[in-house]
């Protein structure tokens, strides 16, 4: 996959579980992670080393930024 296809980043990162998906523009799932690190099992500065440990393949040889939106 190429990763500059990726069009956003939708994150649901609630209590228990960790889940996100690429998203190119047309709304098309291209990838998707899910992991049992919700935010209840990790101290706040574990929250953007684990994010970037879930989603850093879709982030690697980008040539733009990408946003992300999160809820949980």
């Amino acid at each position: 996959m190429n990763n500059n296809h990726i069009a956003w980043i939708a994150l649901d990162w609630g209590t228990t579980h960790f889940r996100a998906w690429a998203l190119a523009r047309t709304g098309e799932i291209l990838d998707q992670v899910k992991s049992n690190k919700g935010m209840g099992g990790l101290n706040p500065d574990q929250f953007e080393p684990t994010l970037l440990n879930e989603i850093g393949k879709w982030l690697d040889g980008r040539t733009s930024p990408v946003q992300a939106f999160a809820c949980g």
